[in-house]
């Protein structure tokens, strides 16, 4: 039988996907890390149980991204308190705010707020889109100068 995707409905499946994916990773240059990326950014146990469920099947990765919404996954307090936790559960992993929307400031502090640098930082998904106000450009490509001054304050800032 070929596997053909995977769902967390059937881990023993996603994890042999996942890890064969992982591999092909490693095997270009071992020095990549691996990020898996799920959308629950204000749901602590959901995200436990997923990562839990992730290293039962012996999944390897070094970082976890969380997509951050307000919209999905509640206000900036609930992830910060979700990966205050995880940093705690589970010491080997770092952490990106992989989907954002115009909580720039917020969420660059939940990041740099975990220990031993292990908040990598954040990521816009569609930086063109102003669908969850995350746009960085205007429709002819221009950074919207307003949008970027954030991300210039935070750089340079220690």
């Amino acid at each position: 039988m070929i596997d053909r995707g995977g769902s967390s409905k059937n881990w023993e499946q996603l994890g042999r996907l996942i890890k064969a994916g992982a591999a092909a990773v490693k095997s270009v240059d071992p020095a990549i890390r691996v990020m898996l990326h799920i959308d629950k950014c204000g749901d602590n146990a959901a995200t436990r149980r997923w990562i839990d469920a992730a290293l039962g099947q012996g999944v390897s990765f070094d970082v976890l991204g969380q997509s951050c919404y307000t919209r999905w996954q509640g206000p900036a307090a609930g992830w910060k308190a979700n990966f205050d936790d995880l940093a705690v559960r589970y010491p080997a992993l770092s952490f990106v705010i992989a989907e954002v929307g115009f909580e720039a400031r917020e969420t660059m502090e939940v990041m740099r707020s975990l220990p031993d640098g292990r908040g990598l930082g954040t990521f816009v998904w569609e930086p063109t889109s102003n669908l969850n106000g995350q746009a960085l450009f205007d429709g002819s490509g221009a950074v919207l100068p307003e949008k970027m001054a954030v991300y210039d304050e935070l750089t340079t800032r220690r």
